[in-house]
């Protein structure tokens, strides 16, 4: 099925012109020096006001291609109404008003575009008749925005010399036929030409986008290796992480027992020095005591106190001692021999009270 031929309407052709003679006033139309530039601000217009608004009634959406070629095809649409009007040959008494009337009815954007680009003037017609062998006017007729069988006619780059006509945006007259002449040649050969250059683009375009599809694969590509390269690194680095984490704990917990042990053969050796001492003071005190003990026991018995072996000499030496009215004081000897009974119990018969013992004064903590 052949695609569908893209149309203006009257109101899209409107909306143009009035946006081409705005640009044209503000003089915003001469700053932009490309033609691209300047007509693709027309194509937005047109698009904003009509397919953006109403889609189903407006369904076409131009590019700058078509609204600069729609501009080129207005000047043949006014022509070919103005050849019209003078093939009517209205009487001399009527009015241009009145001619200008007919030309609204044949295009009715015709006093829109005289006003925007001016009056044009109609070339010569050719030897023969005023009309080619297409039984159409011999101006070329309106141009069509779209070549035949082409592709919506929006992306297509053509030349406007070289464009073909748009018989469907005028009304044909009836006329007779003209002599057969050299231009259904030249016809041929320009869209033999155009064909040609429309096959060239359309490779070159192919062309581009198969460059930029693989250019966007290989963009995809490197970018893909670079992140799987970016999280062999993290995850390279994680690992290395947990192998130097996991031995500094072995090194901590290495220096941890090794404290530990030092420690502990710290404390054994005090012990060890702690409990020598002990058993040196124990031997010395016991070595003290015997020594004591084998000298007093060697003690002369006296007249007044009696020997130490003797249990009723002290009582009787110290009952004398107290009928001398205490002539004598008590010898610093007796007193040393009652604290040793708490010491060593060599005294027959005594008994310890509140369990004291020998080592109860000489205590060491461990």
């Amino acid at each position: 099925m052949a695609p569908r031929r893209k149309k203006w309407t009257e109101e899209e052709e409107r909306s143009l012109l009035k946006k081409y003679a705005g640009m044209v006033a503000d003089g915003s139309l001469s700053c932009l020096r490309s033609r691209e530039r300047r007509f693709r601000l027309v194509a937005a217009h047109v698009n904003a006001a009509h397919h953006a608004v109403n889609p189903s009634a407006y369904p076409f959406l131009w590019t700058w291609k078509d609204a600069a070629t729609k501009v080129h095809n207005m000047r043949h649409q006014y022509l070919l109404a103005k050849r019209k009007l003078l093939a009517l040959d209205p009487p001399r008494s009527a009015s241009v008003d009145v001619a200008e009337q007919r030309g609204v009815s044949h295009w009715p954007n015709f006093l829109l575009y005289r006003s925007v680009f001016g009056d044009a003037r109609l070339p010569d017609p050719a030897p023969g008749g005023a009309f080619d062998n297409d039984g159409e006017l011999g101006l070329g007729l309106g141009f069509d925005s779209k070549p035949e069988g082409g592709d919506e006619g929006a992306d297509q780059e053509v030349e406007e010399e070289d464009e073909g006509f748009d018989f469907n945006e005028v009304v044909p007259i009836a006329a007779e036929p003209p002599p057969a002449t050299d231009m259904s040649s030249m016809k041929a050969r320009n869209a033999t030409r155009a064909e040609m250059r429309l096959r060239e683009w359309e490779a070159r375009m192919e062309e581009r986008d198969a460059e930029r599809e693989r250019a966007r694969k290989e963009r995809e590509k490197a970018a893909l290796e670079a992140e799987e390269e970016r999280e062999q690194r993290r995850r390279q680095a994680r690992h290395q992480w947990m192998e130097e984490e996991l031995e500094w704990e072995e090194r901590m917990d290495g220096r941890r027992q090794e404290w530990k042990k030092r420690v502990e053969g710290m404390l054994s050796e005090h012990r060890a020095e702690i409990e020598g001492i002990q058993a040196r003071i124990l031997h010395e005190q016991q070595s003290l005591i015997g020594q004591l003990l084998g000298v007093l026991s060697q003690w002369p018995p006296s007249p007044v106190f009696g020997g130490l072996s003797d249990g009723g000499g002290s009582s009787t030496a110290l009952g004398n001692h107290h009928q001398l009215a205490h002539s004598h004081p008590v010898p610093y000897l007796s007193q040393m021999i009652q604290g040793l009974h708490h010491v060593t119990g060599i005294v027959q018969g005594e008994q310890r009270a509140g369990g004291d013992g020998p080592d109860d004064h000489f205590m060491v903590d461990d």
